[in-house]
Formats: C-alpha cells, structure tokens, sequence
C-alpha cells in the first residue's frame, strides 16, 4: 500500500506522488516554509497546497492511535510534536512526499 490517507469515510486515497528531489518540488516546498516563518496559516497553507482529504480541516488529521497511519514517519513526528508545533518537512523511506 502506498503512502496516501484515508478520506472522511474511511476510503484509501493513492496520493499524487513527487519525487522529493524534484527542483520545482523544492521550491515550492521552500515557499510553503517562508510563508510559515513569516506567519502565515499552517491551516491555510494546507487547504492551499495539500492534495490530502485533510486539507479540507486545513491539515488536521484528528485523533488517532500509534500504529494506525499508513506513513510512519507522519505518525512519528505527530507523536514528538507538542500541541501547535510544526514539524519539519518529512521525507518518507520511499523518499516520496505528498
């Protein structure tokens, strides 16, 4: 199984897959993190860029227990997070992001 989400009724969802090498994934990658140092909208930017069902709650991805994310690194950084805190870009072992 791929590194997608599921949506609001439980639904796989395959993502758009980019290659986290990719120039002008970079840069836009960069872009999203500027807006995010100059205070712009976690929420906002999510429902902007994201392509994941949870864009729709500006990136929220709701409760959850360990073990039930489909990508371990996401659910690894939700878990070291403290409330409001923005982790870095995540990379995947596939070396995909979404």
């Amino acid at each position: 199984m791929g590194g997608g989400c599921s949506d609001e009724k439980g639904y796989f969802i395959e993502p758009t897959v980019i290659l986290a090498e990719d120039p002008m994934f970079k840069t836009m990658v960069e872009e999203i993190q500027g807006k995010l140092e100059a205070g712009e909208s976690f929420e906002e930017l999510a429902k902007a860029y994201s392509d994941c069902p949870s864009s729709q709650k500006g990136g929220d991805l709701g409760f959850f227990p360990r073990g039930t994310l489909v990508v371990p690194e996401v659910e690894e950084a939700a878990f070291t997070l403290s409330v409001g805190q923005i982790s870095p870009v995540i990379t995947t072992a596939r070396k995909l992001i979404r």
